[in-house]
């Protein structure tokens, strides 16, 4: 329930828009709204970004509810391996997979698609996209800059494993699905963040990956992380996918975290 843990949050006026909490108002206003202006709302669709001479696409959603005077968070969505050429369909699985709990939790999402030929990510490159789609979003739309979110699945989980860790001082929390640290960040990422960013990882029982993100959990408390606070495992009946319901169970866990826990 996004209600939990209420009394030790800082003030941020967006937080009234998570689904059950009550209202939550206090003294002081703890915002960092970008203040972007400009941008269609609502919008539901491709957009594209310029790095260098290149244009590069990206779904985008802005809910029904955005209203420009409220900054909003923003949850960026990695899309997982496919197969050659089936790139723009991963990213845009992923976005339809959250419309419903993105409009619901009031977030802004982005979904890159990724550049790999074999239908992967080029981490390098496409970590720089990524940079560069939050820059245009929030200077298009108003961004509570201390929300900003990942979520990912498979691949999109392991490169956003090294990317929010890398990036803990920027990212506010981050949930994964089906990925391990082993596969790209490495085990001493943890050990290497400005910050205990706040992270879910939820993986099937069944899954190849099962002992590997099991092992994570220790390695995130031993760099300092709290078992079931500010790290949270979440096992469940299955193999490899992202199942019905995981995005809720993300956006529960994201919601009410920001930059300045």
């Amino acid at each position: 329930m996004c209600w939990q843990g209420v009394s030790a949050l800082p003030d941020i006026p967006s937080f009234n828009l998570c689904p059950d909490l009550i209202h939550h108002s206090g003294f002081q206003n703890n915002s960092n709204p970008s203040q972007g202006s400009g941008g269609t709302f609502p919008y539901e669709g491709l957009d594209t970004v310029q790095v260098g001479q290149s244009l590069f696409s990206f779904y985008l959603h802005v809910p029904l509810s955005y209203d420009g005077s409220v900054a909003y968070p923003i949850l960026a969505l990695l899309q997982p391996q496919t197969a050659p050429g089936q790139n723009q369909q991963g990213a845009e699985a992923m976005h339809d997979f959250w419309l419903a709990t993105a409009s619901e939790y009031h977030f802004i999402t982005v979904s890159q698609i990724t550049t790999g030929s074999q239908g992967g990510w080029i981490p390098g490159q496409d970590s720089q996209i990524l940079v560069a789609i939050f820059q245009q979003v929030q200077a298009e739309y108003n961004i509570e800059q201390n929300r900003r979110y990942l979520h990912g699945f498979s691949a999109g989980a392991h490169v956003g494993l090294a990317i929010g860790l890398q990036n803990a001082d920027y990212f506010a929390a981050q949930a994964f699905n089906a990925g391990a640290l082993s596969q790209f960040a490495g085990s001493s990422a943890p050990s290497n963040a400005v910050r205990h960013i706040a992270t879910l990882q939820a993986v099937g029982q069944s899954d190849p990956l099962h002992p590997q993100v099991l092992a994570d959990q220790q390695t995130f408390v031993n760099a300092g992380w709290v078992s079931g606070q500010d790290h949270q495992l979440i096992e469940f009946s299955g193999g490899h996918q992202l199942p019905n319901g995981a995005d809720e169970v993300a956006a529960d866990f994201l919601c009410l975290r920001s930059l300045l826990d």
